[in-house]
This record gives C-alpha cells, structure tokens and sequence, in this order.
C-alpha cells in the first residue's frame, strides 16, 4: 500500500511513466520471489513429514502422516505452478523443466514407498533403497530451487539500481522515489529475511527428525542385541524394562504378560511409582483385542479404555501396546502420562518399537522352549524320555546324590491294547502318567521308558519312602480308574537303591531284576530287596 502510494505522488507530481513501470517490474519480482520460497519450503516440509512418517510401525499413524505429507506436496507442486506461471522464465528454462521432471520422479517414488511401507510397515530393508533414492532427488531440487532464488535476487538487485538510476535522471521525483526505493528495498530485505528465517527453521526441525531417528536406530539395534541374548521371558522382559526407562525416565511404564487362567500380571514396572494398570487380562484390553496400540489422552472421554476410570493414582493419560506371540495377545505394554499430555509422537514410535521388540523376543524364546521341550519329552505323556532322565539321573551321580530307581510297567497292556484298540492303550498311558505326576514328590523324575514301561528316580529317598510312593500311586490309579471310561489295568513295580560305587544303569538293571519277580508272582505287586 505504502510503494503505491509513492508511485501515485510521484506521477502526480511528474508524468514519468519509467519510474512507474519499474516500480511495477519491482514487484512483480518480489511476489515472484515470494511464491518460490513457499513453494521451496513446502516440499521440504513434505519431505520431512514423508520421512518420520515411514518412522511409524502403526499402520493407521503412518497412513495419517503420509496422508500430510501427500497435502504439503500438493501445497508446495501449487506454489511452483502458480510461480511458472507469473514468473520471467527466459534464461532458466531448462532449470525449470529440470524441476519438474524431479519432481514427478519424487512423487512416483514416494507413492511406491508408501504402498510398500503401509502393506508391512516393519520391514523397512525392503523399501529403505528407494527412500533414500527419494531423498538424494529432494536434495537435488532444493539445490535448483536454492539456484533459482540467487537468480532472482540478482534480478531483484538489478532492477533497483535501474529504479535509483531513472530517479538520478528526474530530479524533481529524488525525494519520492527515494522514499520509494527505501520501502522496496526495505520488503524486499525483509522477503529475503523471512526465507532464510523459514529455511534455517525447515532445516532445523530436519535436522531434529534426524536426531529421533538416529536415536531410534540406535536404540533398535542395541535393543535388539541384547534381546538376542537373553534365553528366558525373565531376562527378555528385564532388558525391556531398562530400555524403557532409558528412553523415557520420567514416564510409568509397564509390562505385563498373560499369566494363568488369562490373568493379567505385572512382570516389569519402571519409572515413577504408579498404581499400574487396571485390566484384569488380554481379553479385557481394548489394545490387546485390537492388536494395535492405542492412546488415551483422558479417561473422560467418551472412548477412553473404561479401566483408566477411577483410577488411585487420579486420571491420567495412557499408552498401551499390545504384545502378541503367532498372532495372539499375551500381554501389554502400558505408559502413563499427566491427563492431556500423552506421549509425543517420537516417543509413541518408541514404544511401537519396544512392543514389536519385545513380541519378537517372546516368540523365539517360546518356539526354543517348546522345541526344547518337545526334544526332552515323550510325545504321548509329556514326561521326560528316556535320554532326558538318563542325563538327570547322571547329574544326582555326579553329585554325589542318593536315589531310589522304582520300575513300573503296566500288567497284561499287549491284552488290552489288543482287545480295546490302539486308542483305549494310548489313554491307558496317558491316565498313568497324570497319576504318576500327581502321586510323587516335586523333585522327584518320572519319565516313559519305553512301551508301557515307565520309570522313577527318587533322589534322597530311603526304600521305604519309595514303596510308599508306589504304594500311593497304585491307590491313585485305582481311583483314576474308577472315574474313566479307560480299560481298568494294574501296574507292577521293582525297585532298587543307588550306592557309592554303582552306575545309574546298574541300578535300573537290579530295579528291572525285581520287576521281572513281581510281574512272575502274579503282578500288580511291589518288590524290592527287602521282599525280593
């Protein structure tokens, strides 16, 4: 409003038609100079978004921020037509041409990125090629753009020193046109002062963004480490909680695993002291039966989790990751935060880090442990095989630990397998082994030997506390017996005891010798030394 007003004077005041075209060619220029800073800045700021966006292992927060950074492009692709379009292109043409064939070349690659990265938003190897192809074309562009506005400042320059010279030829107009080119010079000082201030701010936050990720990247790799090393839940869940409270101190954070019956029970609390989370198990999480995380600012809301109500502590805000092993929930991570101040959204990619983590670890423990089990056990039973108990009884010799071997084997099984079928045998066996679990000490061995035959090692047991043993468990059997459709069957027993100098097969051997004696005396008897 200002330079028009000039301008008017001075035409009034002198009909010198020059003075007012530059005026006019000035401002133009700036406006020019104006849209291809916005349109610079957009972009950068879309590229930005792109990138934290891809950050996110939640699919529906990395649709959001792709959705944003799609907004900025289109804000920043607007800004450079409108600038084509008003613009003095002579000279730069191949410039410009150059841009925008970048500029599809972006667009083509962030739109196959993002549809890769939203189909698995966790594998990043399989799309972390084409982003940083997609970075290295951003930076080419803003080098052009960088190019292109030293240009038009020099043009800029150019046309107010011609402004100056037509004044210096019109004497009458050197006070108005002065005053004229001071206020030009002056917006366009201050153009160029808010571009470089909205480039060092764009490049500040981008440098920010690359510090988080630096940060995450570290934390993912260290984190997977010592995840790698860990070989129990106990360890695994420790070395989450230290990674929580390294990463965010000042916030109460938990994690909480399935437990029995469903229940949810809290095996790692770190940060401030806090009442914990108040849902009693997975099928009550609103997280866990979603399988995505999920944040509540205040429990007020009207779809807040309904357990952060009335909560001891007083209402607060929440995070809760879900944990899952094959597919199915097993536990949570939960932080809390003040009501209204939940966590921001660095620390949200965080956790979803820390939660996939953590889901990883559990299902590699849990497969070694089920194959390890499945290693050291008979299939049909569930008690140790033969080789397991063979290197349990070798670790009571080596010890230097007494035990009682006591052999079991079912009377006439051939007949009742024959007569009632495979299946009537394999519940038979079955049957025997939860009696034998139930019947004896909890230190004690019990394992499938072979067949129907099974075996037990009692470790610091006398003679007589064994035969009290076999006793319980044939009393035991009887009653199982009686509640089953099972084929009813009896059980034999031998029993032996260890000595200094005899080997773990010798006694087995002694334990068998008497076996054979109670299956010749009829069966379903016990006999050991003492009655042999």
């Amino acid at each position: 409003m200002l330079v028009a007003v000039l301008v008017t004077i001075g035409v009034a005041y002198s009909d010198t038609e020059a003075v007012t075209g530059r005026t006019a060619t000035m401002n133009r220029s700036l406006a020019d100079l104006e849209l291809l800073t916005d349109a610079r800045d957009q972009l950068n700021q879309a590229q930005t978004t792109f990138g934290a966006a891809l950050e996110q292992t939640d699919a529906l927060t990395m649709t959001s921020q792709v959705a944003d950074a799609l907004d900025q492009y289109s804000d920043g692709l607007a800004s450079w037509t409108a600038y084509k379009e008003r613009a003095d292109l002579a000279g730069i043409e191949a410039q410009v041409t150059s841009i925008d064939e970048a500029l599809a070349n972006v667009r083509t690659l962030g739109e196959e990125i993002a549809a890769q990265a939203l189909q698995n938003p966790s594998q990043a190897d399989q799309w972390s090629a084409l982003f940083q192809e997609q970075v290295g074309g951003y930076n080419a562009i803003r080098a052009q753009f960088d190019e292109l506005e030293s240009v038009a400042r020099g043009k800029i320059g150019v046309q107010a020193e011609g402004l100056a010279d037509q004044a210096s030829r019109d004497q009458k107009l050197v006070l108005a046109v002065g005053a004229l080119i001071v206020v030009v010079l002056a917006a366009g000082t201050a153009l160029i002062a808010r571009s470089a201030h909205r480039r060092e701010a764009s490049q500040r936050a981008a440098e920010v963004e690359r510090s988080v990720v630096a940060r995450r990247n570290a934390l993912d790799a260290n984190l997977q480490a010592a995840l790698d090393m860990a070989d129990t839940e106990d360890h695994a869940l420790s070395v989450v909680g230290r990674a929580l409270h390294e990463v965010m101190p000042e916030r109460s954070s938990e994690v909480l695993l399935t437990g029995v019956g469903g229940a949810m029970a809290r095996s790692v609390a770190v940060g401030p002291a806090s009442s914990g989370c108040q849902v009693p198990s997975t099928e009550r999480c609103p997280a866990a039966r979603n399988g995505q995380r999920l944040v509540f600012p205040t429990p007020s809301s009207l779809d807040a989790c309904w357990y952060l109500q009335e909560r001891p502590d007083g209402p607060c805000s929440a995070v809760c990751a879900p944990l899952s092993v094959a597919g199915n929930a097993v536990g949570i991570i939960h932080v809390v935060a003040p009501e209204l101040q939940p966590p921001a959204d660095h620390e949200l990619a965080t956790i979803d880090l820390i939660a996939r983590k953590t889901s990883e670890s559990l299902s590699t423990i849990r497969a070694f442990g089920h194959a390890s089990t499945q290693a050291r056990t008979d299939p049909l039973t569930g008690l140790l095989n033969r080789r397991s108990l063979e290197q349990a009884a070798a670790t009571l010799d080596d010890e230097g630990t007494p035990y009682v071997v006591a052999f079991a084997d079912l009377d006439r099984f051939k007949v009742l397998n024959d007569t009632h079928g495979h299946a009537a045998g394999d519940a038979a066996l079955r049957l025997f082994a939860r009696v034998l679990r139930s019947s004896v000490r909890p230190d004690d061995i019990t394992s499938r030997w072979g067949g129907e035959e099974f075996l037990l090692v009692l470790p610091n047991c006398t003679l007589d506390g064994a035969v009290e043993i076999m006793e319980r468990v044939r009393a035991n059997l009887a009653v199982a017996l009686a509640g089953t459709d099972v084929p009813p069957f009896t059980v034999s027993f031998g029993a032996a005891t260890s000595s200094v100098t005899s080997a773990f097969s010798s006694v087995v051997a002694q334990a068998d010798e008497y076996l054979l004696q109670a299956k010749a005396a009829g069966r379903n008897r016990i006999i050991t030394a003492s009655n042999a």
